[in-house]
């Protein structure tokens, strides 16, 4: 047999499985039946992968870890097992892989090496909050964290000033008063859905404008579990003016 057509017979498939975000009963049994049968699940958080296991009652063939601390040195190995004919999973510790988490450079080694790829749905905390946070959904810019700098997180809000649509934040309990702040003192008191902890049973929504979902985080001792933020798109009749402001406040911050 020719050796191109033995390698291509022999090529495992990468699946990119969603695991819940918050309620174990989100799990689909399509991602079951993969998770169980995959020859190598590679999982961003071993220790949640074995958590996730034991609820679900099912066991893992091989498990590895694979995150953004060794991604660059994993891809490579993984690939081979998948040249090999092994079947690998990719989970993150909850919701859609590659969402702000590791597998691009995997997934396009794959696409380079002619290996299957396959999305296994499910839940996302991303379309999740989209879908209940009452904003526009015709068009959407998922922006993921916000950086920790404030001169490049005003950068950041004089790009988001140019389009006309609604935008998607992640970002950390701890850092989170201090991103609404900025936002406050940039966009002004335009709407924004804060959520908290989706599909979990300490599940939290926020309505109202800038300011007063800076107003309530502020009154809080302490501010737990997973956050995304909705802002509404901006108007472009103050557009202009909003990226003026923003200029300046930049230029006194370099």
């Amino acid at each position: 047999m020719n050796s191109k057509i033995k390698n291509s017979v022999l090529k495992g498939s990468l699946f990119i499985v969603s695991t819940p975000i918050g309620n174990i009963k989100d799990i689909t049994l399509r991602a079951i039946k993969v998770l169980s049968e995959a020859d190598v699940v590679a999982a961003e958080n071993t220790r949640q992968a074995l958590k996730l296991g034991k609820l679900l009652n099912l066991s893992f063939k091989k498990l590895i870890s694979y995150n953004e601390n060794n991604s660059s040195t994993k891809d490579r190995s993984i690939i081979n097992l998948l040249l090999q004919g092994s079947n690998v999973c990719i989970i993150s510790d909850a919701g859609t892989p590659l969402i702000s988490d590791p597998g691009y450079t995997l997934t396009n080694l794959a696409i380079k090496n002619n290996i299957k790829i396959s999305a296994i749905p499910g839940p996302s905390s991303l379309l999740s909050s989209l879908v209940v946070s009452g904003l526009p959904l015709n068009s959407f810019h998922f922006v993921g964290f916000a950086p920790k700098k404030k001169t490049l997180r005003n950068r950041l809000f004089s790009k988001i000033s140019y389009m006309n649509s609604t935008s998607v934040w992640f970002e950390s309990p701890k850092r989170v008063v201090s991103l609404i702040q900025d936002m406050a003192e940039v966009f002004g008191k335009i709407q924004c859905v804060l959520m908290r902890e989706l599909t979990k049973l300490n599940e939290e929504i926020l309505r109202g404008d800038l300011c007063f979902i800076l107003s309530n985080l502020k009154k809080r001792e302490k501010i737990r579990g997973e956050i995304v933020i909705i802002l509404q798109p901006l108007d472009i009749s103050n557009k202009n003016k909003i990226i003026e402001d923003v200029k300046t406040q930049i230029q006194s911050l370099l």
